[in-house]
This record gives C-alpha cells, structure tokens and sequence, in this order.
C-alpha cells in the first residue's frame, strides 16, 4: 500500500479521492490491498458477477475444499495434499478481503463513464470464471489483467469437474482478438501492443500442451498426476522431485483443465477405478 500511495502521490492523486474499486478478478495479487483501500477511501467495490457468486458460495475456504478433493481424485499424494493445506492457510489478506462488502457487481458488456471516458467490461473467463477485461475505446485501450500477459502464459486450471476452463479460455482469447487494441495494459509486465500476436502464441502453446499429453497417454492409462510429470513445464527444476508445492500445484491444475478439454472434444476418456480417475486415449 505504502509504494502504491508513494506513486499515486507523483501524479497527484490522493487515495481518499477515489470512487470506485474494481478488480479484473479473485486472485491474491489482484485483491490483497481492496480492504486497505477501502478503508482509506469512501469508495465503491465492484467485482464481476460471476466473482461474487464464487464469493457467496464460500470463497476461499470453498475453493480449497473443492480443489483438494479433485486433486485427491486425480491421484495426488496425501502429502502434497497436507503441504497445500499449509500453503493456503496462509492466505489472510483473502481472509480479510472475503470480509470486505461488495456495493455492486459488473456483467459483460456494462459501461463505466468516468469523465469523458467509457469503460466497457468484457467477460473473459478462463483464468478465473468471473475475470474481467476492461476497454477504453477512445483510446483503444486494453486493461487486461491476466487474460493477456507479454511474457508468461495466464495460469488456467481446473477445480470443478463442472467446468472446462481451457475452453473458456480459447473461446475468451477469440473475443478479443477481434477488437481493435492499440495497447494492452497487462496485470504482469509492460504495456505492449500487438494483442493479436499474442493471442496466436498463447493458441500455439495450448495446442502444443494438448499434443503433448496426447503423446505422454499414448498407449498408456494414467491419472493428472502422473500425466503432470510427464510434461515438458518451462521451469528451472531438474525432476518432478524438485519442483516447490506451489509449482506443482500449478501443474497439476494445469493439466487437469487440458485434460478436462481434451476429454469433452472426445480425444480421451475418464475412467474411475478405486475412487481415483485415470485417463487414457480413445
């Protein structure tokens, strides 16, 4: 909070001025200072629809349950399991934030005048289910959170069978490829342009990922768990072994919504034996 004050002070703004606070979508580095500034300001909070659907159903506590009987599910050791427990208990800044009221939600398509501007909001799920896109068509401007990041690949993963959040991602990159984008404003990384280019790496990376797996199935039957090591991760580790509880998290995660995708596209097929899902090649 001390270095976004610092910054807002060069130009001039006082946090006390503000209006409203609207966050893109419901993860830790995008929400962690919403109870802080809404302390120190008289403003509104807004989340998307969907968020604060998430949000009532239970919020974090939900989401951890839910996701640890799906990674139990999916073959994850009953260690790792226990290291994500402790991992997400440290959470308190969700704690603090799931406290915080919502005055008001967003859907795809509503508008947000602020002087002479127009903010449309746009739907984009897929890293989240509720994440938002933001476009200023004056400026053919794109705020996009982490829908579109310069450099790293937007995390998606799968916490709810219900779900097939690749899909929605592919289909959500297909929104916006079409606009008219001068620069992108990422929630990672430096402003760039060219959004277009982007979102055609971003296409080629999933494909590869689903030739990938499709590659490590053949001839097999494996769990997510066992198909997560066997992927090619662009990590600085050495083995599986090595990799931190957070990494394989997001591995896991990772694989099971590749997974999820390739299943409904009729590619593989789920089988459950003994309480624990495996996947193999049709």
């Amino acid at each position: 909070f001390t270095s976004l004050k610092e910054e807002l002070d060069e130009i001039g703004i006082d946090v006390k001025e503000f209006t409203d606070i609207i966050v893109t979508h419901y993860h830790i580095d995008h929400i962690g200072l919403v109870p802080i500034l809404k302390k120190e300001s008289s403003a509104s909070f807004r989340i998307s629809d969907v968020e604060s659907m998430f949000k009532q159903m239970g919020g974090l506590k939900w989401y951890i349950s839910t996701l640890l009987k799906v990674f139990k599910e999916n073959g994850v050791p009953a260690k790792l399991l226990e290291d994500l427990k402790k991992y997400y208990s440290g959470f308190e800044m969700i704690k603090a934030f799931e406290e915080v009221e919502v005055d008001g939600t967003i859907g795809d398509g509503d508008r947000f005048e602020i002087d002479d501007k127009v903010l449309e909001f746009i739907w984009t799920p897929g890293h989240t289910p509720g994440h938002m896109c933001i476009y200023e068509s004056e400026g053919k401007l794109l705020f996009a959170g982490d829908h579109l990041l310069p450099v790293i690949t937007p995390h998606v993963t799968l916490f709810d069978y219900r779900t097939n959040p690749l899909k929605d991602y592919i289909n959500s990159l297909e929104k916006i490829e079409h606009m008219d984008v001068t620069k992108v404003l990422p929630g990672h990384g430096t402003i760039y342009t060219d959004h277009r280019k982007r979102i055609n790496d971003l296409r080629r990376h999933h494909e590869k990922r689903i030739e990938e797996i499709l590659d490590v199935l053949r001839g097999r039957k494996l769990t997510a768990y066992e198909v997560a090591q066997h992927i090619s991760w662009r990590v600085e580790y050495s083995s599986w072994d090595e990799f931190p509880t957070f990494q394989k998290y997001l591995a896991i995660g990772e694989t099971l919504a590749h997974l999820k995708f390739l299943e409904e596209e009729g590619f593989i097929k789920r089988i459950r034996e003994n309480e624990v899902f495996f996947f193999k090649c049709i």
